[in-house]
């Protein structure tokens, strides 16, 4: 790509926000990308506040070995949550899409597509602290990717990284 098309490129970009969400999604071209976020761990047989079940049907201590994530998307645009998955949901910049959408996870220079992509819902608006925008949960499997040699139960409970994440193809299910 010459210099101009970049130029072109960078204009063409647009930034989707919502009003208590602290962070942005960015179009670029076909893809959504969020940076700079808090990334941290879900599932497993390690994970004592999950029982393993994910939004998409996948259950991740039966299957402890996949790779994938968990995205805050829009619950609005989900009839069947509860009311507290609704609170938790409700308003995100990321819209709904198929799960098994592919991403692709960056942290400290690293970047891995996850091997199934979105299979889970989540994280929820109050994961977020201030200056600590929760923006991406990963597999197990899939942080042991990122830090290699740790072991699953202290990354099920302690992973936390600063990263971002690229939603490949999913500019085409923003609302025009």
């Amino acid at each position: 790509m010459n210099f101009w098309d970049c130029v072109i490129n960078l204009f063409r970009r647009k930034v989707v926000s919502s009003p208590n969400w602290p962070f942005t999604v960015e179009v670029d071209g076909d893809d959504l990308v969020v940076h700079d976020v808090v990334i941290t761990c879900f599932g497993g047989d390690d994970d004592p506040q999950d029982d393993g079940e994910t939004a998409s049907g996948v259950n991740t201590k039966t299957h402890p070995d996949i790779e994938g994530v968990s995205v805050a998307m829009d619950g609005r645009q989900f009839s069947h949550l509860s009311q507290a998955e609704h609170r938790a949901l409700d308003g995100s910049p990321i819209p709904r899409m198929p799960f098994f959408t592919p991403v692709e996870v960056t942290i400290n220079g690293t970047t891995i597509q996850a091997e199934k992509g979105i299979i889970d819902l989540g994280p929820g608006l109050e994961a977020s602290k201030p200056g600590e925008p929760h923006g991406l949960d990963l597999t197990v499997a899939l942080a042991a990717r990122f830090s290699p040699g740790v072991s699953r139960e202290k990354l099920s409970r302690d992973f936390e990284a600063r990263g971002s994440f690229r939603i490949l193809g999913g500019a085409k299910y923003l609302h025009a």
